[in-house]
């Protein structure tokens, strides 16, 4: 069931840069070298342009649709967006976000996408970069709480994503709690730790969830 409720997120909803925390770890580069290294001597020249083409308008429409929703309400960290609070799919309806970006010279390459969308039961969508190793799944540590396991259920153009039901105990969590911290691993297996701030979550929460 949750598998095709993210399939509807995935086909339905955009993916927007509401806001960018910036990390100093130069850890975006391993990506691009795992993805160099994995179309080597694989794709054509032809193959090559194509991709790079639809990698830049990538970008390009995720900084368009960042600055539209500039106006949108900030609560700390995380920003609600909605678009119709009335539309049947969740993705259509209002949600939380936060972006985690890299630093690199080339700019900031997204390392985390985390979307909380309206609706019941609630739902978060984890988005991690491609070129990652997907059998250790997506890791999650709640300050000093138990770490928690997900496995990644789907990838696309975006990225590779994983739902996350929010139970009763894990929205408790999120709400007092200060600090997330994720972990995957990328395609040399090495781990890598993504920091999600908390601050603001409990107040976006309490507005996405109002009539």
């Amino acid at each position: 069931m949750l598998f095709r409720v993210l399939q509807m997120l995935c086909a339905a909803s955009l993916i927007v840069l509401p806001l960018n925390i910036v990390l100093p770890l130069d850890i975006g580069s391993s990506y691009a070298a795992s993805h160099k290294k994995s179309v080597r001597g694989t794709a054509s020249s032809k193959a090559k342009r194509s991709a790079r083409k639809k990698n830049k308008n990538r970008h390009k429409k995720q900084r368009r649709y960042a600055k539209a929703d500039t106006t949108a309400p900030v609560f700390g960290k995380w920003q609600l967006l909605c678009k119709d609070k009335q539309a049947l799919e969740p993705a259509k309806r209002c949600r939380i976000s936060q972006t985690v970006l890299s630093r690199t010279p080339g700019g900031g390459r997204q390392l985390l996408l985390i979307r909380v969308f309206k609706g019941k039961p609630l739902i978060a969508m984890v988005t991690t970069p491609h070129s990652i190793f997907l059998k250790p799944g997506l890791i999650l540590k709640i300050d000093k709480n138990k770490s928690r396991v997900y496995s990644f259920e789907t990838c696309n153009e975006d990225g590779c994503h994983t739902g996350i039901v929010l139970g009763e105990r894990m929205i408790e969590e999120m709400s007092d709690g200060k600090l997330g911290l994720f972990y995957f691993f990328d395609g040399g297996q090495r781990r890598i730790t993504v920091p999600v701030s908390l601050n603001g979550f409990k107040s976006a929460l309490s507005a996405m969830m109002k009539p």
